[in-house]
């Protein structure tokens, strides 16, 4: 992610090969719109 003037913008993950679970805490995140 990137924050330029509190616009926060998305950042491209899929090439960090990430794996397990998605923790609980992601739903404290109001304002996201996805999650790819």
């Amino acid at each position: 992610m990137w924050t330029v003037n509190n616009v926060t913008s998305p950042k491209d993950l899929h090439s960090n090969k990430l794996t397990g679970p998605i923790p609980p805490q992601i739903g404290k995140l109001k304002h996201l719109r996805s999650l790819l």
